[in-house]
């Protein structure tokens, strides 16, 4: 039995590190926070990174406003679903969209995505805060 100890000791470590190597990998995914930019990524269906756009007119990196209630416009490819934090919607024939998220109090992280029917992503991130003025 005592020989068994430090074996199942190796067997756990080698599981605790392959579960974290797994999920440090999952972190880098497509979909997931990114540095503030357009950013556009393959999808994991194989559609390429090139047929989808994303460009957020307004609000701007680092806009203060002082309505818990921003409305986020721009532009990605015709008829793509759009999401505003927890907030979903779908471009239009053009491509233009307009969505409206709740901030709270302070300094917010407004994460805008985009997929089409193909399965590509686009994402950005911007820091929009909010100021009651009280």
């Amino acid at each position: 039995m005592k020989k068994m100890i430090p074996f199942l000791f190796i067997v756990v470590l080698v599981v605790l590190v392959g579960v974290i190597l797994v999920g440090s990998k999952a972190m880098k995914q497509p979909g997931r926070y990114v540095a503030p930019s357009q950013t556009t990524y393959p999808s994991p269906s194989g559609g390429t990174a090139s047929s989808l756009t994303l460009s957020v007119a307004s609000p701007t990196d680092g806009t203060e406003v002082t309505s818990p209630t921003v409305i986020v416009k721009g532009k990605t490819v015709p008829s793509a679903e759009v999401f505003v934090n927890d907030t979903n919607g779908t471009a239009d024939g053009d491509g233009n969209f307009s969505i409206a998220t709740t901030l709270d109090e302070g300094e917010n992280t407004v994460i805008v995505v985009a997929n089409d029917s193909d399965g590509n992503v686009a994402e950005q991130e911007l820091t929009v805060t909010y100021n009651s003025g009280t």
